[in-house]
């Protein structure tokens, strides 16, 4: 089963505002068993972060309010000097600043004489009238900026051609579209062919005006913008007739018929999605969610998505988190056991445990003879 390209910040908002809340929903947990933490090149919370770390003087006092995303570090002080730090344990002075006077104000770094970023002082700006525009953006009388965090070399990106008098933002502070009176912006880049006067940003980095739906920017070709909305918890965006999962149109979709199941999965009369993938090769009119993560169709039974090659559907029957069986197969989670079919049974206190009446078996292989 082959998945469509999913935007990778979408799958991740996925998978952490939507927990499983019922046993239909679990997985059949390949990632969690025990047994994991044997595997050296699995990293547990906490273990791999602290290896090696700098002790750092108690003198550094970090400023609160100049860490942010867009400032690529933090600013510290020490014994009446201002430091920067873009790595952990490495204080740069910064020999100029007034430490008196030095402050963060909605992002911008500054004293009363400069204003900074990544620990630098930001030459040719009107410091008089310079302001940040949410996070990600800032302007003075004359110009706007963008905190480009993609480049360590540009630092503040000037936004050519972008009008400085009626630039805003558009959404929270954390936003990365904006506007003016003439384009509308997505990381200090034009979006093309915007229409500012009715554009309006969605979820998930969509967003739509009269014309067109964009997703981070970029154009959805073939998309009606003026019908253009997010499909709730799906990470679809659709105007009602296509579905789109990110920059194109999902072909063969049908929005009409497009509804949810339950447990993440959708589906429409030609597809099933799953975290705004389409599932290819399953059949949307016999699918089933049976429990544990699997599912099932016509012509197929899927753990977790990944087909169970010798299981029959017909006679198909969910044994527990991890083992199933056929009319002739018991299976362990995708690979079938070679075991005794009548006496076979599943551990019940360890789930990857089980036997027959000949042997014990450990995530379906045999431990003794």
């Amino acid at each position: 089963m082959k998945f469509l390209t999913l935007p990778l910040t979408a799958l991740l908002l996925f998978l952490f505002i939507n927990p499983t809340l019922s046993q239909t929903c679990t997985s059949s947990g390949g990632d969690y068993d025990p047994d994991l933490d044997l595997e050296p090149y699995r990293f547990r919370c906490g273990t791999a972060m602290m290896h090696g770390m700098k002790k750092v003087s108690k003198d550094y006092k970090i400023i609160k309010g100049c860490s942010n995303y867009y400032s690529d570090g933090n600013y510290y002080r020490n014994k009446g000097k201002i430091y920067y730090s873009k790595e952990y344990g490495v204080f740069d002075p910064i020999a100029i600043a007034d430490e008196k006077s030095f402050r963060c104000e909605d992002g911008t770094v500054r004293d009363n004489d400069n204003i900074y970023f990544r620990g630098e002082v930001v030459e040719n700006i009107d410091k008089s009238s310079f302001k940040s525009v949410g996070y990600a953006y800032c302007a003075d009388k004359e110009d706007v900026y963008y905190r480009n965090r993609y480049s360590k070399s540009e630092g503040l990106m000037k936004i050519a051609g972008a009008d400085a008098t009626s630039f805003k933002l558009i959404g929270d502070s954390n936003s990365y579209y904006a506007k003016d009176n003439q384009s509308a912006y997505f990381n200090g880049k034009v979006v093309q062919s915007s229409d500012p006067s009715s554009f309006k940003v969605l979820e998930y980095g969509y967003a739509h005006d009269k014309n067109h739906a964009y997703y981070n920017g970029i154009t959805i070709e073939g998309m009606n913008g003026a019908n253009f909305k997010v499909l709730k918890n799906c990470f679809l965006g659709s105007d009602g007739v296509n579905l789109s999962n990110g920059e194109n149109i999902l072909q063969n979709s049908d929005a009409k018929s497009f509804r949810a199941i339950e447990c993440g999965y959708y589906k429409d009369n030609n597809n099933v999605y799953l975290n705004g993938m389409i599932l290819e090769g399953v059949d949307s009119e016999t699918f089933q969610i049976l429990s544990w993560g699997y599912t099932k169709d016509k012509g197929a039974v899927y753990c977790d998505t990944k087909v169970i090659t010798d299981a029959k559907p017909e006679t198909f029957e969910v044994l527990g988190r991890k083992h199933s069986k056929d009319g002739k197969h018991i299976f362990f989670m995708q690979q079938t056991i070679d075991c005794d079919y009548d006496s076979f049974v599943v551990d019940t206190k360890i789930d990857y445990m089980s036997q027959d009446k000949n042997h014990s078996y450990k995530k379906g292989i045999q431990i003794n003879l």
